[in-house]
């Protein structure tokens, strides 16, 4: 079975931060993200899920990142 994350946990326990992400990112062929958050977010912490989104991407090429393009957090990401 794929291991899954959703809500800070995978299907196996509760997530243990970035080097469990890492093992799991890197098992999976073709791993996708939901990247989610608040509509109602400073400018200050946007532009920090803009340079965290953007060092995924670098990091994992590979990976699928999803939002629901609302305003806020969502739109955050996708830049």
């Amino acid at each position: 079975m794929k291991p899954m994350l959703s809500h800070a946990k995978t299907r196996t326990g509760p997530c243990r931060g970035y080097d469990a992400f890492v093992e799991l990112i890197q098992k999976v062929d073709r791993p996708v993200v939901l990247l989610e958050g608040s509509r109602d977010v400073p400018l200050e912490i946007q532009g920090r899920m803009e340079q965290l989104a953007a060092r995924l991407m670098r990091t994992f090429p590979h990976l699928v990142a999803r939002s629901g393009n609302a305003d806020g957090s969502d739109q955050a990401w996708a830049r």
